[in-house]
């Protein structure tokens, strides 16, 4: 991108530029770009995840994860040393 072009004018033009740049600032810009577009990869990767987790749920028949369960009936039975006995719960 940046080279001598031949023509005078235009290579003290970048000449210039590159003597007037700070060559930290450029490194620190690299440096936000390069970190800018890994967090952009980590979050469509993240809304992949979400997306497969949700339509797995949705599959499953879960289409809202804060919804409240049906109640179901749970046989227990108990035993002590002189008779055993049983009844239902609910859970």
């Amino acid at each position: 991108p940046f080279g001598l072009s031949g023509r005078p004018e235009s290579d003290r033009s970048l000449v210039r530029f590159l003597a007037a740049t700070d060559l930290s600032s450029i490194k620190s810009k690299l440096f936000t770009t390069k970190m800018n577009n890994e967090l952009q990869q980590t979050v469509v990767h993240l809304q992949q995840q979400v997306e497969a987790l949700s339509a797995a749920l949705k599959q499953m028949g879960i289409g809202n994860t804060s919804f409240q369960a049906d109640e179901v009936l749970q046989e227990r039975i108990y035993a002590d040393e002189c008779e055993s006995y049983k009844y239902m719960s609910r859970l």
